[in-house]
């Protein structure tokens, strides 16, 4: 069964920052191009396999069973809705940041 995955607009809003971040910051067109591709790659490669990676491993993103996948630098997090056939993306955080603070 293929999943729809469907991307949050916090999680939109996070891909355009990081882009941005990396073209405009880091000065790195090129980087931010391949950053964004791996993660858009990552993101549709879920709709085939989403319960491959694991429930994030803090409360309360493991009681409502959040998932993760790490991608570069940065983490993606996901949640699976198994009646939809969904996959939802909802946030795109750099991985060195308090992420208990942003989720």
């Amino acid at each position: 069964m293929n999943y729809r995955v469907i991307v949050s607009e916090q999680a939109e809003s996070d891909l355009k920052d990081i882009y941005s971040y990396i073209c405009n910051d880091l000065k790195s067109e090129k980087s931010a191009d391949k950053v964004v591709l791996r993660l858009q790659n990552i993101m549709t490669s879920l709709s085939a396999t989403p319960e491959c990676f694991r429930v994030y491993p803090v409360e309360p993103w493991m009681s409502r069973k959040i998932r993760f996948v790490p991608v570069d630098n940065y983490i993606v997090f996901y949640l699976v809705k198994d009646a939809d056939g969904e996959v939802w993306i909802t946030r795109i955080v750099y991985g060195k940041r308090d992420i208990k603070n942003i989720l």
